[in-house]
């Protein structure tokens, strides 16, 4: 059943609706097809460059985890994402991809503020920028359900323990070759009998 139905007078002005349209998308194919003949004669993208380079100095900074970082456009920026199993943690993947980020958003005022410091415009001018890099870190399916159950032993009540769990795989940079065994005290608290909230646990290889 279509979304909408059309009636007309004579069938010369459903024929010619009917042009028309097919026209008009003729058009909107042909202006695509030469936006993208354009850019490719010009080379990629700042963002495409930068997603590109993100992705090559990641894999070289943590050796064994693979990264995909794909970039985007549209109508008030650009940006790009980058995304990781276990491996290093957001934040030092944040220390790679914050050089290509041309700013950050502001909610103070509900504002973009650009980073003009000449260092950091020399950089994205050689090697590509975007308006935004978003990380993303991904887990293997059943990893934090297995913390959040090993949490059982120190007496925690449920919501206690998922919050936990997250702060512990947020915070932890799991080493390549490396398998999860169980969880712990942190260091801090066995050592001083007290911590802050999100450090109350480690993780356990083997």
């Amino acid at each position: 059943k279509p979304d909408f139905n059309f009636s007309y007078k004579t069938t010369e002005q459903r024929e010619q609706k009917i042009t028309t349209w097919l026209e008009s998308m003729r058009a909107q194919q042909k202006r695509k097809a030469d936006y993208k003949a354009q850019h490719k004669a010009e080379g990629p993208s700042p963002w495409a460059l930068a997603a590109k380079n993100i992705k090559a100095e990641c894999e070289s900074a943590f050796t064994g985890v693979r990264f995909s970082a794909c970039s985007e456009s549209y109508s008030v920026g650009n940006s790009i994402r980058v995304a990781w199993e276990l491996g290093p943690t957001e934040d030092q993947v944040k220390k790679i991809t914050g050089k290509y980020e041309c700013g950050y958003f502001d909610g103070m005022d509900d504002s973009y503020k650009y980073d003009r410091s000449p260092e950091s415009v020399s950089f994205r001018e050689q090697n590509g920028h975007s308006k935004y890099v978003f990380e993303n870190r991904h887990y293997p399916h059943g990893l934090y359900e297995r913390i959040i159950e090993d949490l059982k032993q120190f007496g925690d009540n449920v919501g206690e323990r998922e919050q936990h769990a997250r702060w512990a795989l947020h915070r932890t940079d799991f080493p390549a070759g490396k398998n999860y065994a169980g969880i712990q005290h942190s260091k801090e608290l066995r050592e001083n009998g007290s911590c802050s909230m999100q450090e109350c646990y480690e993780i356990v290889f083997a």
